[in-house]
């Protein structure tokens, strides 16, 4: 189980926080995005780019991407972006800072709800993202308009060494245990003595150590909900299966045909997709950090070049050709978009990532998170980090990787399978892309028994629907259930 009550962090008394902008930094933003120094040409003109909408131009080419058309384009939009109207905007939600043990200040969100049976909820980011991830989500999770359906107290901290909270002074601080530690005494500091996670992308990894620590006492995390989950698949052992991730991926796959049935082998060629064409970031972010930083850090130009790389299925314009599919292969099979467009999560969303990561100096120890990491197939095999606490998951279908049902019951290092349910529009960050499917599936896994009113089953037409379907809540026959995530705790109230 986890660490003994005695290893929570205190927290001095929370603070109301209100960002601030310096117009100083504004300034200078500007006048370095005006004295911008960019090529005169396209940089790889003899790359062929793909076709497609008709016969639109895309410059979907990872060498060539971002085009200097759109790179003159999203600056061009960028610079006419009005921070201080951003700055009041942000600042219309409930923002807090604190002291936790090694982190001068933790920034984070905390939206109570009124309701008596709320649930305290911590919900955990990832990289390229920041808290901005949940602003759609607070107050529909903490009051919902169906009287019946199920509240949530939430919190969500920004990570160490993102925008407003203070990086980790040692590499060993970095870690997702020590964030996880952290996370635990803020939760705890807040009066949450009993509380669930929910995490993606680098979330996940935290928020699988938050549920880790789950204390013997009955205290902790109790339960966990994740919308990413990376495992590695073991049927021929943890060395065999390593091996087909260096391994050729024609070889991979040619092996994987064998070795899975239809829908674990299309889960096997996304991930090879991803590592082996995706991942180019994470590998530079990884063991390169302060050469890609300092740039970054000083110049929004830099950063934005950097960052661009997620903005490939977003259109810059509104009238623009430009348009990204939800997944698809380009030139030698690369992921041509991490996000494709939703009306929450475009370009604005992600203009607006890249400016507090510049005008917070936050880009450089974000990348952290890969540099001080490097163990990670460590932590989703090895049985010392199972999760024994209740354990869902929600799987959306523009994911980088995907988890089929039977590979997370078996390799997803979790020993208290729950729920399990797959959404027919989404991606890497739910949240932000399909904010209002990201609460209902929350709201069914943690209601009693996992069913609640939209996914009960035989229950409204309306919430069931093939992949595509705008208007569906979950993909047909898609959920699968042995009980809510909050069940062993609301049989403990009721003794």
């Amino acid at each position: 189980m986890a660490s003994p009550s005695d290893d929570i962090p205190s927290i001095t008394p929370p603070q109301p926080y209100k960002i601030h902008f310096d117009q100083a930094d504004i300034d200078q933003f500007h006048r370095k995005v005006q004295d911008a120094r960019l090529p005169a040409a396209p940089l790889y003109p003899g790359l062929p780019l793909d076709k497609r909408d008709g016969g639109a131009a895309a410059e979907f080419n990872p060498k060539a991407f971002p085009t200097l058309e759109r790179m003159k384009n999203m600056l061009e939009k960028w610079k006419n972006k009005d921070f201080k109207a951003m700055e009041d905007e942000l600042n219309q939600y409930p923002h807090y800072t604190t002291k936790v043990d090694w982190c001068d200040q933790l920034h984070f969100l905390h939206q109570p709800s009124t309701r008596p049976s709320a649930i305290p909820l911590l919900l955990c980011h990832g990289w390229p993202g920041s808290f901005k991830e949940f602003l759609s989500v607070l107050k529909p999770l903490a009051e919902p308009e169906d009287p019946d359906a199920q509240a949530f107290h939430v919190v969500a901290p920004s990570m160490p060494g993102y925008t407003f909270s203070s990086p980790a002074p040692t590499p060993e601080l970095g870690k997702f245990t020590a964030i996880a530690r952290l996370y635990d005494g803020l939760m705890t500091g807040l009066g949450y003595t009993r509380y669930g996670v929910q995490g993606g992308d680098w979330g996940s990894i935290v928020a699988r150590e938050v549920a880790r620590r789950s204390r013997a006492d009955g205290t902790g995390c109790r339960a966990c909900h994740l919308n990413f989950l990376p495992m590695l698949p073991t049927p021929l052992g943890k060395t065999v299966s390593g091996a087909l991730l260096v391994m050729p991926e024609w070889a991979t796959l040619a092996v994987g045909k064998y070795m899975f049935d239809a829908e674990c082998y299309r889960a096997l060629e996304k991930s090879l997709l991803y590592v082996h064409h995706g991942s180019v970031y994470y590998t530079v972010q990884a063991n390169r950090p302060s050469q890609l930083g300092f740039g970054c850090i000083d110049s929004p130009v830099a950063l934005l070049g950097w960052m661009s790389y997620f903005t490939m299925g977003l259109n810059v314009k509104e009238d623009s050709e430009e348009r990204g599919p939800d997944r698809r292969k380009g030139e030698k099979g690369a992921i041509e978009t991490f996000f494709p467009n939703y009306e929450t999560l475009n370009i604005d969303w992600l203009l607006d990532e890249a400016w507090l990561y510049w005008v917070t100096s936050s880009i450089a120890t974000s990348f952290r998170s890969y540099s001080d990491n490097e163990h990670l197939l460590e932590f989703i095999t090895n049985s010392k980090y199972k999760i024994h606490v209740p354990f869902a998951y929600s799987g959306f279908p523009d994911e980088i990787i995907d988890a089929p049902l039977r590979w997370v019951g078996k390799y997803g290092n979790v020993s208290d399978l729950r729920w399990y349910a797959k959404a027919p529009t989404g991606g890497h960050m739910a949240a932000a892309e399909r904010p209002e499917l990201f609460v209902k599936h929350l709201r069914a896994a943690f209601a009693p028994g996992g069913i609640d009113a939209v996914s009960t089953p035989g229950g409204p037409k309306s919430s069931f629907g093939p992949n595509g379907d705008k208007g569906a809540i979950f993909t047909e026959g898609s959920i699968w259930r042995k009980g809510g995530l909050w069940d062993d705790e609301r049989r403990k109230g009721e003794r």
